[in-house]
């Protein structure tokens, strides 16, 4: 999939405005995906090309952070934490019955493309631990019943 021409100059522009054009990697690969909804191997190709930076150096930025994704997600995002406050609070039972009711494994999307679990290392929220977040809204205090309810608002 390659990256469209006025996508293009959406980066060029982002590009221009660091002092050093590997200082818009990050920046450029949000914009990518924001617009292409991944980043697929072709568009980290060109963007390596155009910064003059190993494709896999960009491939290792694009896979060491979590909002970042270098395949197809579903519609909706759910990230589980497993930090060490969450563990506590039992996040593997949560992660599990996520697995249970979208009948996947944390890594995976559903059949129907609706959703992507993942288990992520923390979400920042430990107060209200065990917590999800599903793309930008954040579920504290998580049980099983809690969890199927906010399934079906999805």
């Amino acid at each position: 999939m390659n990256i469209p021409q006025p996508l293009w100059q959406e980066i060029e522009q982002i590009i221009v405005s660091y002092p050093q054009p590997q200082g818009a990697v990050l920046p450029a690969l949000h914009k990518i995906q924001e617009r292409m909804g991944y980043l697929a191997e072709e568009a980290l190709a060109q963007i390596a090309g155009h910064l003059r930076i190993p494709q896999v150096d960009l491939f290792e930025i694009a896979t060491f952070y979590t909002l970042l994704y270098t395949r197809p997600h579903g519609d909706n995002i759910i990230l589980v934490c497993n930090n060490i406050s969450c563990y506590i609070l039992d996040s593997e039972t949560i992660l599990s019955t996520l697995e249970d009711e979208l009948k996947i494994k944390a890594g995976n999307t559903t059949a129907d493309n609706k959703f992507t679990l993942q288990a992520v290392s923390c979400l920042g929220a430990c107060d209200g631990g065990p917590v999800m977040l599903i793309n930008d809204q954040l579920y504290p205090h998580l049980t099983g019943d809690k969890i199927r309810r906010i399934l079906k608002e999805y």
